[in-house]
């Protein structure tokens, strides 16, 4: 019932229906770029050459990846905040917690509409774009790579809990959508300010522990199985670099990431009072 109660408050949206489509839109871009790998005919119509062409590997699904969590992003801000925010101000929580609903049930109620959304920009399209690829490779690539499926799965889950728990959490404690959307909004970016300031300041990278962004891209380089330079080589005089600070391992971004989302929970448990909604 609140699931269908909150796609019916959402789901004229012009903005919806435009990040919708410019998801629908990317997949489309990154299918067609398989899909050239192994057209023959395009390739010749088009003048290209396949080793010019992207290649498919664990950098192009976290590049789609990457693109789709922008999206997911914004569509955190339009679905997450009114359906909390509109109950709290409205002082409608404790008619819904009078009724057999538990907050459990109301909690996921409400995110039921987002969660799937997020789903269906995210991993959905992603093991899609994966399953082409494999089965026009063929030769057991899938088998070979199947890191990468796993990869879109669990990245988009920690992406979804990094943006939508704390969206909920907000929504709760502000109680006032653009007060909420204003907040996550600064969650999302003050953070990493703060970050590059004490990597810059102390020539390390834990600062990134900081920025919900950084816990993200290490979880995910991690996932996908992808290694990258070491960071911020310590210089000796300005001139030649002594040595090389090692990155944050992605346990710590993990550990973070399940910390934040196990405050998120307690702040949206602690929130969710029927007391609360009648005081407003």
């Amino acid at each position: 019932m609140l699931a269908r109660l909150s796609w019916k408050q959402v789901r004229g949206s012009r903005l919806l229906m435009g990040l919708l489509s410019a998801a629908a839109i990317s997949w489309l871009v990154f299918a067609i770029l398989i899909y050239l790998h192994f057209n023959t005919g395009a390739i010749e119509l088009l003048n290209l050459v396949v080793s010019r062409l992207v290649p498919i590997n664990s950098r192009f699904f976290l590049t789609f990846l990457g693109i789709q969590a922008v999206l997911a992003f914004f569509l955190v801000l339009l679905l997450v905040p009114p359906v909390f925010s509109r109950d709290l101000a409205h002082q409608a929580l404790a008619y819904y917690l009078s009724r057999p609903l538990s907050k459990l049930e109301y909690a996921w109620g409400k995110l039921a509409v987002a969660a799937g959304l997020l789903s269906a920009v995210t991993w959905i399209p992603g093991l899609l774009l994966f399953g082409l690829q494999a089965g026009l490779e063929g030769q057991g690539w899938g088998r070979q790579h199947a890191h990468i499926a796993v990869a879109l799965f669990l990245g988009s889950l920690i992406w979804m809990a990094v943006i939508a728990l704390p969206a909920a959490a907000l929504s709760t404690w502000m109680r006032r959508r653009l007060s909420a959307t204003a907040a996550l909004l600064g969650w999302f970016f003050v953070p990493g300010i703060i970050a590059g300031i004490i990597n810059r300041g102390l020539t390390t990278p834990w600062g990134n522990l900081f920025s919900p962004l950084s816990l993200a891209r290490i979880a995910w380089l991690a996932l996908f199985q992808i290694t990258t330079p070491s960071a911020h080589p310590v210089l000796h005089h300005g001139r030649m670099p002594l040595q090389a600070i090692k990155p944050v391992p992605a346990w710590c971004a993990y550990l973070t990431i399940t910390m934040l989302a196990a405050v998120c929970i307690a702040i949206l448990w602690r929130r969710l009072e029927p007391i609360r909604g009648v005081r407003g």
